[in-house]
């Protein structure tokens, strides 16, 4: 069991470290947008990753992680967080200022392409 911590810490360590320097916190070679910690190809294998292991699933386990999810979005709702981040939410509001303002320029945008 110590041998896993100990990799798991390294590990994480690794990934901050690699984050700090503005690359890529998996590969580690290619630089990094701003606010980002994946490169754009990491991202993508990460994203097919996670869509394979999601398809992959039986139909209860998914049921199963679409209720976790909306129960997560609840309880964050009921505490005042931004269901997407977890940041504080304005009052009266379900989304911090950040993923407000991403949401209103991404349905500016749709709009604009009707």
């Amino acid at each position: 069991m110590e041998q896993n911590e100990t990799n798991n810490n390294y590990h994480r360590e690794l990934r901050a470290y690699r984050k700090a320097m503005g690359t890529c916190s998996w590969c580690g070679k290619s630089k990094v947008e701003p606010g980002k910690s994946l490169c754009i190809r990491c991202k993508v294998i990460c994203k097919e990753r996670a869509r394979a292991r999601y398809q992959n699933l039986p139909i209860d386990k998914k049921s199963e992680l679409l209720e976790k999810k909306r129960l997560s979005r609840l309880e964050n709702k009921a505490k005042g967080i931004c269901y997407m981040c977890s940041d504080p939410a304005d009052e009266g509001y379900v989304l911090c200022p950040r993923h407000r303002e991403y949401y209103k320029e991404r349905y500016k945008r749709s709009r604009e392409s009707e």
